[in-house]
């Protein structure tokens, strides 16, 4: 009996994911910040000059490499407003904080700064 439902079971999960196909407005959704961001940098070398879409990627990179201690969030602000992000308010920004839930644990600075920098045997995680 196991060996008959696990095929279907197989094939129930393998239409959803491989075989039934992406709605148009989907792909879209998925393409859009790319697209937008095309079509900035597009009129941005079109009025400034290449060497302003290359400064601005450089920017882009350099303040998304700052982080905070490993324990804490890194929030990113400059990069949020180089990009243009700061002024929206998403989904994400309200209900996807897990330091938000009400079960949420502070993470403990010190084991993890310790575990980072190797001076601890095991790695304590929370």
């Amino acid at each position: 009996m196991q060996a008959q439902q696990l095929p279907l079971l197989e094939a129930r999960h393998g239409l959803k994911t491989k075989q039934m196909a992406r709605h148009p407005v989907e792909q879209i959704q998925r393409t859009y910040l790319h697209n937008e961001q095309d079509l900035k940098y597009n009129a941005m070398a079109n009025v400034f000059g290449t060497h302003m879409v290359i400064r601005h990627e450089l920017e882009k990179q350099i303040l998304g490499s700052f982080q905070r201690l490993p324990a804490l969030r890194s929030e990113f602000c400059a990069l949020e407003t180089i990009t243009g992000r700061d002024t929206e308010m998403t989904f994400g920004d309200v209900f996807g904080e897990p330091a938000f839930r009400e079960d949420a644990r502070q993470p403990d600075v010190h084991l993890m700064m310790e575990a980072k920098l190797g001076m601890t045997k095991t790695q304590h995680y929370l």
